[in-house]
């Protein structure tokens, strides 16, 4: 016969255990459910994370396309301008032994003009070139052929105003230059006569070698350098920036309401 005082015990005892092990169950189960969330939540995030930085190298790898095109065509009109012919016909007769050159004054002024007006044109087309030089390795770099673009006007520079530039940094590299191999000049400000004038300019050097191979001179094509870059059209959507650097630091930010830029010019004098 059973106590009394035992009859409700094991089965409330039972109950009680049978809850906790139910608790247990629940908590367990739903400890795994967060914990399985988070991973699910972490891998989205991660997969997320990855698929914005592909994107953003992808539009990266697009305006550098477009910027490395622009830069490209500056290098071809320069090779272009190289081997046009009135070029070609000054540099056989400038090195013509003297007395042997018997052409006429108006030929040789006619060579000349013939090459102004085709600056003109590029000019005209190209509207981030601000200036265009054919220069001749006599006479410590002195050009020959220059052509000046003024906001809006285009014009020939007198002979008499033509400058020596044999102490320009962007003509030292005589190696590149006598291979044959054309580059560009790091930024710096424009300078004429010693002042300093107009923007930032970056420069493509073109050697125009003579028959025989040798260096004669070279074609310098001067272009804006905030236009150039604009020229490639970065388009950047809202609530994106654009940046463009150069090797020297010197960089520009594009957003969708303004082009910023800030330049980090190398130490020294500036450049024509």
């Amino acid at each position: 016969m059973t106590a009394p005082g035992l009859l409700g015990t094991a089965p409330a005892t039972g109950f009680r255990l049978r809850a906790k092990l139910v608790m247990m169950t629940l908590c367990m189960t739903l400890a795994m459910a967060v914990i399985f969330a988070a991973m699910a939540y972490s891998q989205a995030r991660a997969t997320v994370r990855h698929a914005a930085t592909d994107r953003l190298g992808d539009i990266a790898r697009h305006h550098a396309e477009q910027i490395a095109d622009v830069l490209e065509q500056t290098a071809i009109d320069a090779t272009v301008f190289a081997g046009l012919l009135p070029v070609r016909e000054i540099v056989q007769s400038d090195q013509m032994p003297a007395g042997d050159d018997l052409q006429p004054n108006p030929l040789k002024a006619q060579r000349k003009h013939r090459l102004q007006e085709i600056f003109r044109s590029i000019l005209t087309t190209r509207p981030h070139y601000m200036q265009l030089r054919f220069i001749g390795q006599a006479d410590n770099w002195r050009a020959r052929v220059r052509v000046d673009r003024h906001e809006d006007h285009i014009n020939d520079v007198d002979t008499a105003d033509l400058q020596a530039k044999g102490g320009e940094p962007y003509l030292k590299d005589l190696a590149r230059l006598a291979a044959g191999h054309g580059y560009f000049s790091t930024v710096t400000y424009n300078r004429e006569h010693g002042i300093e004038v107009g923007p930032p300019t970056i420069r493509y050097v073109q050697p125009v070698l003579d028959e025989e191979g040798a260096l004669y001179g070279v074609i310098v094509v001067n272009a804006d350098f905030q236009a150039l870059i604009t020229a490639a059209r970065p388009s950047v959507s809202l609530g994106f920036r654009l940046g463009v650097v150069t090797g020297m630091g010197d960089h520009m930010t594009f957003s969708i309401h303004a082009v910023e830029q800030t330049l980090r010019l190398p130490v020294g004098p500036a450049s024509a």
